[in-house]
């Protein structure tokens, strides 16, 4: 990635932000790269029905774990 072009995206966020009046610019989700940027970690929630009940145990079990993740990468890199 060329830091020149990412160093443009967060200065034009952080202006578009200014002249809009918003209290924050938002990464979006994912990437711990983001923290080099600037930005702080913070959690993000979604919503979906998985009708087969066992994908949905299954993307549960995956989740949990994940959850798990998260929780350890927001408390050593923030």
């Amino acid at each position: 990635m060329n830091p020149r072009n990412t160093l443009v995206k967060w200065r034009q966020a952080l202006e578009a932000a200014i002249e809009l009046g918003l209290p924050r610019v938002e990464a979006g989700a994912q990437g711990e790269h983001k923290i080099s940027r600037g930005y702080s970690p913070s959690t993000t929630y979604s919503s979906h029905y998985i009708a087969d009940p066992t994908f949905r145990s299954a993307v549960g079990h995956f989740l949990d774990r994940e959850n798990l993740d998260i929780e350890y990468r927001h408390a050593h890199l923030a």
